[in-house]
């Protein structure tokens, strides 16, 4: 088989956890972020001695010292040095707006999900902040891991001046969805690369996967023991990570000698809290209108955050059944914008269960607990689908910030306790930020993931007439030949091993002349693609094969043999020349354009 003639790149290789010092991990989040480091020392004598930090909430919220802080950033465009982030950013951006003085500054809030939407993004790819501003995405980023970075390296010379790890000592853990498109978990690392962080020392963890390390160190009933890590092999539980933006599920199976095995590709979607806030603006458009709403968000911005800083801050105490009342305070330019909202309320099916009481909004209960309605309902789907394919669980382990949610829970436990164990760990908001921190200490835990894609080489092979189709011929030294062949490796949902290669498959140049053997890497949503054309196809990496001199004139004696290794968050890729020279590339499982 002969494949195509195309350009080369190559990548770094990350090095082990083992050879460093310490293993600093962050958690970008939708809603929240935050960081955890663990020194190697104390890893091997408690992997639980994990360090964190207390961010100060100076808001009227109730929140206080929290262990994350809110991932949003406030830049002065006129010097883009000039940066807050979380409740720094909270608090500055109320200052000025009451200063009247936030022209000129961006605001961004929520602006990690604009990477799970977009099918393709590249480095000048722009989002807007919560005024509608455009800013290269690159950019606010790379800021935000980097002020998250810097402030971890500043905790750590305050806690821990003597034990200080020079650069080159830590290993960096940034945690993604899995269900996350390669091409947002490849900007994620360019962001931090541009924030300072050395791809060599860098690694990409997946959130529920970070989750499932942390949840086998807790206990999970009343005996101390009982923990996932003493399941006998053979056991599988899932990780059930409903955080603010995604909901990532992935079910484990435990092996021998403390190994874990993926026996369900990676689910989920855009079903996290901020599912719940929109409903809860839905509401709001409902009763004052879509375009007034927006003409109020633009005159009263700070105002209009706020509205939903107390919506956050109520939906996380929701009784799971009753007849309360809800009472949200809303600012005085609401009331005095829709002078009207006590008539128009009335006017509306909402008549029975909302009331204007001076500054404040009275919602019924079970009006509240509808905004959570359809993306609970999503969620209990997405399991329900999980459970009948893998069959039965020793336990459902909840994790992540929405999970802390008692309307969620009662929700799950309603539905599935019956099925299986259902556990929500104490602080589950923190299981994927402290778990990433021991992913950097052993990656290679996860045995065998399966495979989100399938995975192949574009090849040239002899035309078949009334086979191939008559546009993919072309005529190389008087042969007819058809381009563009789909040679598959692996195929999607296929079990993948992390220290095995895969089909390993022989290639060789189109011509005697070829001193070159380009090789192209696709992957493909398809279980059987046709060609690397096809609208599933994406090219994921390139590089070539040059031969010696001396391995003769026919392009038989130059077949190369080609393999792959999957399972970790990177494929390796390597071709064996007929001396028996190995040429390794690693990619980081990631699409990019034809």
């Amino acid at each position: 088989m002969a494949v195509k003639n195309i350009s080369s790149k190559m990548s770094t290789c990350r090095l082990r956890a083992d050879d460093h010092f310490l293993v600093a991990a962050i958690d970008f989040g939708t809603t929240y972020s935050g960081y955890a480091f663990l020194f190697r020392h104390d890893y091997i004598k408690n992997p639980t001695k994990i360090h964190t930090n207390r961010w100060i909430s100076s808001s009227s919220d109730g929140a206080g010292a929290t262990l994350k802080t809110p991932t949003c950033l406030l830049i002065n465009s006129k010097d883009k040095k000039e940066i807050y982030f979380g409740y720094e950013a909270e608090g500055k951006m109320q200052e000025l707006d009451l200063d009247k003085k936030l022209d000129g500054w961006y605001f961004f809030k929520h602006f990690k999900m604009t990477l799970h939407h977009e099918a393709e993004i590249h480095s000048h790819y722009k989002i807007k902040d919560v005024f509608g501003v455009e800013m290269k995405a690159l950019t606010v980023f790379s800021l935000s891991i980097g002020y998250l970075k810097d402030h971890l390296l500043k905790s750590i010379h305050d806690q821990f001046p003597d034990l200080m790890p020079r650069d080159k000592d830590i290993v960096w853990v940034i945690t993604v969805p899995a269900i996350w498109k390669d091409s947002a978990k490849k900007f994620m690392r360019k962001a931090a690369k541009k924030a300072g962080i050395p791809m060599r020392q860098l690694t990409i963890a997946l959130e529920p996967e970070a989750a499932s390390l942390l949840c086998r160190e807790l206990s999970i009933g009343n005996e101390a023991s009982s923990r996932i890590s003493t399941f006998k092999e053979g056991s599988r539980y899932m990780i059930l990570d409903c955080g603010g933006g995604t909901v990532d599920i992935t079910v484990h199976e435990v092996l021998s000698h403390n190994k874990l095995k993926e026996i369900h590709k990676a689910t989920g979607g855009h079903l996290g809290g901020t599912k719940v806030n929109e409903a809860f603006r839905n509401f709001l458009v409902s009763l004052v209108g879509a375009k007034d709403l927006l003409t109020y968000q633009e005159h009263h911005k700070s105002d209009y955050l706020n509205i939903f800083y107390a919506f956050e801050v109520k939906k996380r105490n929701i009784p799971t059944e009753g007849n309360d009342k809800i009472t949200l305070h809303l600012p005085l330019s609401f009331f005095q914008t829709f002078q009207d909202l006590e008539l128009w309320v009335q006017e509306t099916h909402y008549k029975d269960n909302v009331q204007i009481v001076g500054d404040k909004i009275r919602i019924h209960s079970d009006l509240f607990r509808e905004f959570f309605k359809d993306t609970i309902e999503s969620i209990c789907l997405l399991v329900e689908d999980i459970l009948r394919c893998v069959g039965h669980l020793e336990v459902i382990m909840m994790v992540g910030g929405f999970s802390e949610s008692s309307i969620l829970q009662k929700a799950i436990k309603d539905k599935f306790e019956s099925k299986t164990k259902i556990i929500i760990p104490a602080d589950a908001s923190l299981c994927v930020m402290k778990g990433a921190v021991l992913w950097g200490h052993d990656p290679d835990i996860i045995a065998s993931r399966k495979s989100r894609f399938t995975y192949g080489v574009a090849l040239t092979v002899p035309f078949k007439k009334g086979i191939h189709p008559i546009h993919k011929k072309l005529v190389v030294e008087g042969e007819e030949l058809c381009d563009d062949i789909f040679d598959k490796h692996v195929e999607i949902g296929q079990s993948v091993s992390q220290d095995e290669y895969q089909s390993e498959k022989e290639y060789y140049p189109l011509t005697d002349r070829d001193t070159i053997l380009p090789i192209e890497l696709y992957s493909s949503t398809s279980t059987s693609p046709k060609f690397v054309t096809d609208p599933s196809c994406k090219c994921i990496g390139k590089f070539s094969v040059k031969f010696p001199d001396d391995l003769g004139a026919k392009k038989e004696d130059r077949k190369v043999m080609v393999r792959m290794k999957f399972g970790s968050t990177d494929i390796v890729v390597e071709a064996i020349d007929k001396s028996g020279k190995i040429h390794t590339m690693k990619y980081s499982s990631l699409k990019g354009r034809r």
